[in-house]
């Protein structure tokens, strides 16, 4: 339980950090939310209390299969829940997502595999719609989790000028 200790306080002592990342990989179907309940959110709620109260914002990487464990992500000590993962390539839709986080910033979102060719455009297009209309302004999109190496670069391309368009009709 201390064996943390000098580790938060040398990051804290440091002055410079402003966000940590709790790169925790989470997947429901490896954590079961019994467990997630004993062990992780104990820590999770020592460790993001002690940066948050040093004036540094924190969020923690959940992707894959996270059902189970969707009950819980609301009252967690995080700033924001990073890479959670929607349908087609998680367990849950960006409906589900947004309810269970609430005001909590959502950074990625986007389903990593919608930039593989053999999914259609539009379904990558009306993803990233519907992650902005439900999320904005509490939002830092990006792929959950990470792009595939087959993947249609021009998508990735398409997607930042529809952000870039669609930010300045927000200007107007």
């Amino acid at each position: 339980e201390n064996s943390y200790d000098a580790l938060y306080d040398e990051i804290i002592s440091y002055g410079k950090a402003k966000i940590i990342n709790f790169g925790e990989n989470i997947d429901g179907n490896i954590v079961s939310p019994a467990y997630f309940e004993k062990y992780c959110i104990p820590f999770y709620e020592k460790r993001a209390n002690q940066l948050q109260k040093a004036g540094i914002h924190t969020h923690i990487h959940i992707d894959g299969s996270f059902k189970p464990l969707l009950k819980y992500l609301k009252d967690l000590p995080f700033d924001g829940l990073e890479s959670l993962t929607p349908f087609p390539q998680g367990d849950v839709t960006i409906e589900e997502m947004k309810e269970a986080i609430g005001e909590k910033i959502l950074l990625d979102g986007i389903p990593a595999i919608l930039f593989l060719p053999n999914y259609p455009m539009k379904e990558l297009q009306e993803c990233v719609e519907k992650l902005i209309k439900l999320f904005h302004p509490r939002l830092i999109l990006g792929a959950s989790d990470e792009v595939p190496p087959p993947a249609d670069i021009e998508r990735v391309r398409d997607i930042s000028q529809y952000c870039q368009n669609w930010y300045k009709k927000e200007q107007k």
